[in-house]
């Protein structure tokens, strides 16, 4: 963990590697060390609370998760999770921590679990201290199940080495076990650059100064001493000094930098010239101990030259404990110095899974590629939810990353394990820049995480979206499993919150998405789940082809496009999923680099990174997507009708325009199923244009409900047919959805139906014309076991919130969930019934759905006349041949107000002021698509009058809602400021929109009492329209200048004791 000095010198290159054999018999030294590994697990799984079938989730980022982990990027699982609202957020990476409202619960068997998890990692760590032969740790961290230990085993020195991982995340910490060098010895992290701006000092000319006798250098800032004592002696024209406090931190998980327990702290950093000629050169001396001395300092240097770290400590205390380590990069052109801090956990975990050697000092325990070494990045910044991107960060440096691969002439890959959920699937900006700079940059791979949107197909994120990126589903192997979550599955399984594929040919393979592996000093957790976590087997994958293509005889030609193609290409389908489930299936090294072999060595093979796919969609905005996919109810194109594909050549960009016209390429077509047929079995390329090809359904073959998904496969004729010589493939998906009409009642049930721990089942229903709510029901079968979660996905794939969404026989817990007329919409919804891994034995429930109809116009207006109270009136009509048996019931809840507000930059922000008379103000915002897909995130924090976040969120779709507690109420209005920080993926001077709903709930609403045709509970029949009014409790104020009230109407059908209608009120007073 370095010396007392505060750095860590870089290890001697020439030192010998450690012996990969365990010590002969354990000692109580290593066993005090393993437990410290994973004790702080066991305080995070005892004593913190569960977020309710959402275990281990970390914070986004994520935002994981992040994207994500963006709830919490993940993490959204960001660690990186993303999208925090009313429910446990599961996105990139895990923590146990729910979001606000999140229903959190203690349970007995819960802790009982995370002992067993405890006792698991001791006993499986401690006990291979034992053993003679070389221990390995799959079930902890995976390197088996992609077959990178056979590819290893089988050829020794190509695990990576004469490779970079390129890290693009919260930033690495390179002081860690695990991270402090690679299989030869040399230093494991070579580079560590903070592209997200967190880290930027701004520094000036110091005025000089006596005080208490002492010569002082000063700034409007502070004051340092100890400058005329430095060496070697810094010019002094030359200085230039900044100060770093603590309260830039202070919306941080590390807002403690040094550990003494104070979070006002502030750093001196004194930067000048040493040497002269040939040896002059930008030194800092960092004022690491807040003493105001910097003479006391080490001269700290830039990491990329140095490959020195530093910490800040206490001044009690100058080997105290160590939050993170700290690496600079000196910009004097620009009077800066940047600091990279990995103040959040994720890209630290996500580092040792790629390349981590001897992680926890534990001989054998590796991540997938221990030989490569690994360049950090920080595309996030930490004080934002889940750790969110800034404008360019990831642009930045993925050219960085590449321009690096040029420069070095050696191979580069780069993780992310970083996005946001896509509005515009493989057309966001970022999509499109990483594509660019993968055909810019030969030696150039990307992997990313598909995202933790899922179950929903529909859900890949972006950058997820790139056609040359490898994007990463996660898989839950048995062992994982077991180890990690003391549970028991019948077979590996897809993680349920893994983004599935629809309009895009995604995720590109599986790899296990839960390890144990490195983190900071500061955190205590050290297993963590998500799509954040199978990137990095990919990305280490890829860097175990990389130097494979390098150190064979001859070396490969190989490119980024061709790295992802050929690992691709290995996948192993998994039994019993789909294809949008796992893609090509699990990701496999030793058949990737005998892909690579065959499509890299054929003519011109290097010449292109990959191939742009164009499919029929009739219900995406363009009528096009990467893919063939078809959810527009029961319709499918029949004969003479047909499926289109258009498939066009992605050249590198150094290509010249001649070499571009003399491409040619022959490539056969294979039909993996019998419903459909492509009018050709060969396609012809002859130059650049795009080629196309039309495929025949037959739609006779697909009337079962449920996911239909197949490919046709294109093979190079040069190398011949199998899996291996795949060059590209054309997805075929369709939905056949379950219909509701008059015969059923518009409902269907699904009785006794059975789920193991772990599974997934889909539900795909048509909305019936007229339908105005779709009600579902979710119960435990009775006298049978269930603990399961319903989960409904839009048309358009995007999750609809549920207040409660769990079943739970134990608890007596049954799901009612309502979806009213302007969320319904038309089109294909996917209702999702899944059990989470951790559940005790299979789930056996009931699920019904419903829909009614109905036909009403919402009342805008009610009446106050003098002496009476307010009321108002509206129509109502059912449909569907069905009466209606019941009573309304409802009122205002609040006020509301919508602006649309535009920003000329990255950045906006407005005042909040809730009245007393509030209690939560909900924040509704929404980007229209085309906006949406300009940004690799969105950050959102509402901040108190010291810039304090009370509310942190983060854009994982187009829309996204923060809440805000009023901690004032009945005692008078306070006022916080929401601010919206964009990070664009490429700056423009283009404005951007958004619209903020203001939702300000009143602490007592104003209940309203409903008569339909005179009467309190009616009968509405078909066919007939109704006269209804309301009357509220009391007279409302009038409201503030640019607010409306807002409340509902709900409707409950007393013949089944269920709400059949939400009718939703927006209100003006009139006279």
């Amino acid at each position: 963990m370095g010396i007392p000095t505060r750095f860590t010198p870089t290890p001697s290159t020439s030192a010998p590697a450690r012996s990969t054999r365990c010590s002969p018999s354990p000692s109580w030294s290593g066993l005090r060390s393993l437990i410290e590994v994973v004790s702080g697990s066991l305080h995070s799984l005892v004593f913190r609370r569960f977020c309710r079938g959402e275990a281990e989730q970390a914070p986004r980022q994520r935002k994981e998760r992040r994207f994500g982990c963006r709830p919490l990027p993940s993490t959204q699982e960001r660690c990186p999770t993303r999208g925090a609202g009313r429910r446990c957020i599961a996105t990139d990476c895990s923590a146990i921590r729910c979001a606000a409202g999140g229903q959190s619960v203690a349970r007995e068997d819960e802790m009982v679990r995370a002992i067993a998890v405890l006792a698991g990692l001791v006993g499986i760590l401690a006990g291979r201290m034992g053993e003679g032969a070389e221990p390995n740790y799959y079930d902890l961290l995976t390197t088996d199940r992609v077959g990178a230990a056979e590819f290893i085993r089988k050829h020794p020195e190509w695990d990576g080495r004469g490779v970079v991982v390129a890290v693009l995340d919260t930033g690495v910490d390179m002081s860690v076990e695990g991270l402090l060098r690679t299989s030869t010895g040399t230093v494991k992290v070579i580079e560590a650059r903070d592209f997200s701006a967190q880290g930027i000092v701004h520094l000036k000319k110091p005025t000089a100064a006596t005080e208490n006798g002492e010569n002082v250098l000063k700034t409007g800032d502070g004051v340092v001493r100890g400058h005329e004592r430095l060496d070697p002696k810094p010019a002094a024209d030359s200085l230039i000094l900044g100060f770093m406090g603590e309260r830039r931190f202070r919306n941080s998980l590390v807002s403690d930098i040094n550990g003494n327990g104070t979070e006002t702290d502030s750093f001196a950093i004194l930067v000048g010239k040493v040497g002269t000629g040939k040896e002059e050169k930008w030194v800092a001396w960092v004022d690491t101990d807040a003493d105001g001395q910097v003479d006391d300092e080490a001269m700290q240097e830039d990491y990329s030259s140095s490959r020195r770290h530093f910490f800040f400590l206490a001044q009690a205390d100058r080997n105290g404990r160590k939050t993170m380590a700290i690496a600079m990069q000196i910009e004097p052109k620009r009077s800066e110095v940047s600091l990279h801090f990995p103040d959040g956990s994720h890209g630290t975990h996500v580092a040792g899974i790629a390349a981590g050697f001897r992680l926890f000092g534990r001989d054998g325990f590796n991540g997938i590629a221990p030989g490569a070494e690994v360049m950090s990045l920080k595309i996030g910044d930490n004080t934002l939810s889940g750790g969110s991107t800034t404008t360019e960060s990831m642009k930045k440096a993925l050219e960085f990353a590449g321009a690096w691969s040029q420069e070095h002439k050696t191979p580069v890959v780069v993780n992310m394990s970083y996005g946001i959920g896509s509005e515009k699937e493989g057309e966001s900006d970022i999509d499109r820049l990483t594509d660019q700079i993968v055909r810019k940059y030969p030696l150039l791979a990307v992997a990313t995480s598909a995202g933790n949107s899922g179950p929903g197909l529909s859900t890949v994120g972006t950058p997820a979206g790139a056609d040359l990126a490898f994007s990463t589903g996660a898989l839950l192997t048995r062992e994982n499993a077991a180890s990690l979550y003391a549970s028991r599955i019948a077979r590996d399984v897809i993680f349920y919150f893994s983004s599935r594929g629809g309009e895009l040919a995604k995720p590109d393979g599986l790899a296990p998405g839960c390890a144990a592996a490195s983190v900071p000093p500061w955190e205590s957790w050290v297993i963590m789940r998500g799509t954040s976590m199978a990137s990095p087997q990919a990305a280490g994958c890829l860097a175990l082809l990389a130097g494979a293509a390098v150190k064979t005889s001859p070396a490969l030609e190989f490119n980024g496009g061709l790295l992802k193609t050929a690992l691709r290409n290995s996948g192993r389908p998994m039994a019993g999923f789909d294809l949008v489930d796992q893609g090509p299936g699990v990701i496999n090294v030793p058949a990737a680099w005998e892909s690579l072999q065959t499509i890299a060595r054929r003519k011109g093979g290097a010449q292109v990174a990959g191939f742009k796919v164009a499919g029929d969609c009739p219900t995406c905005p363009t009528g096009k997507a990467r893919a063939a996919y078809f959810r527009a109810g029961t319709w499918l194109p029949r004969r003479p009708k047909t499926v289109s594909f258009s498939i066009s050549p992605l050249f590198m960009s150094s290509l010249a325009d001649e070499q571009r016209k003399g491409y040619f390429e022959t490539v056969d077509l294979s039909v993996e199923s019998d419903w459909l047929k492509p009018t050709t079995d060969a396609l012809f390329f002859n130059g650049s244009g795009a080629v196309g090809v039309d495929v025949m359904l037959q739609p006779d073959k697909l009337k079962s409900p449920g996911v239909h998904s197949t490919l046709i496969r294109a093979t190079s004729r040069e190398t011949g047919k199998g899996r291996g010589a795949t060059l590209f493939e054309l997805p075929v998906t369709v939905v056949v959805p379950y219909v509701f009409d008059l015969s059923q009642g518009f409902k269907r049930r699904f009785d006794r139906e059975e789920l193991p721990p772990g599974e997934v089942k889909r539900y795909f229903v048509r909305v019936p014309e007229g339908a105005a709510s779709m009600r579902v029901e979710l119960k435990p079968t009775r006298g049978r076991f269930t603990q399961s979660r319903l989960v409904l996905f839009n048309a358009e794939g995007r999750e609809f919130d549920l207040e409660q969404s769990y079943a739970d026989s134990e608890r007596y817990a049954e799901v009612a969930a309502l979806v009213g007329r302007e969320e319904l919409g038309t089109g294909v919804w996917e209702i999702v019934v899944m059990t989470h891994y951790t559940t005790k034995a299979t789930s056996v429930y009931d699920l019904s759905v419903t829909f009614s109809g109905f036909d009403y116009e919402a009342p805008s207006e009610f009446y106050c006349e003098m002496g009476n109270p307010p009321r108002g009136t509206f129509e109502l009509r059912t449909r569907f041949d069905i009466a209606f048996e019941g009573r309304g019931r409802g009122g205002l809840t609040g006020l509301v107000r919508r602006q649309e507000l535009t920003a000329s930059n990255d950045r906006l922000s407005v005042p909040i002021t809730m009245e007393k008379d509030t209690s939560v103000v909900k924040l509704k915002l929404i980007m229209d698509s085309e906006t949406y897909a300009r940004f690799t995130d969105v950050a959102v924090n509402v901040l108190d009058s010291a810039g304090e976040a009370v509310a942190k969120g983060g854009f994982s779709t187009r829309m996204t809602t923060v809440e805000v507690e009023n901690p004032n109420v009945g005692r008078g209005a306070v006022t916080y400021t929401l601010e919206i920080l964009g990070a664009l993926a490429e700056r423009t001077d283009q404005a951007w929109n958004v619209v903020v709903e203001e939702y300000q709930y009143a602490s007592r609403n104003n209940e309203a009492k409903v008569w339909c045709d005179g009467y309190a509970y009616f009968t509405l029949y078909p066919n007939r329209s109704y006269t209804c009014e309301f009357e509220l409790e009391r007279r409302p104020e009038v409201a503030p200048s640019g607010y409306t009230y807002f409340g509902e109407l709900r409707f409950r059908d007393e013949t089944v004791r269920q709400d059949a209608l939400v009718m939703p009120l927006k209100l003006q007073v009139s006279p």
